[in-house]
């Protein structure tokens, strides 16, 4: 699943702080988006329970509203 954030730095702002909450997202920049933008790529799979995605879009909710995108 792949996220639209917006400036590159917000991306990598966005990225750490759901790092530092225990969610593992990948930052994608320039050249895999165009310049200045970026995404955070979210990976699922069957063995997360409804309430680890909550939890993780909480987090990824709360992390992007901080860094302002």
């Amino acid at each position: 699943v792949s996220v639209l954030i917006g400036p590159e730095l917000r991306t990598l702002m966005a990225g750490r702080k759901l790092f530092d909450a225990g969610v593992y997202v990948n930052s994608v920049l320039f050249p895999a988006t165009p310049k200045g933008e970026g995404l955070l790529r979210i990976s699922l799979n069957s063995i997360h329970t409804d309430e680890e995605i909550d939890e993780a879009l909480r987090i990824l909710t709360e992390s992007v509203a901080a860094v302002g995108a």
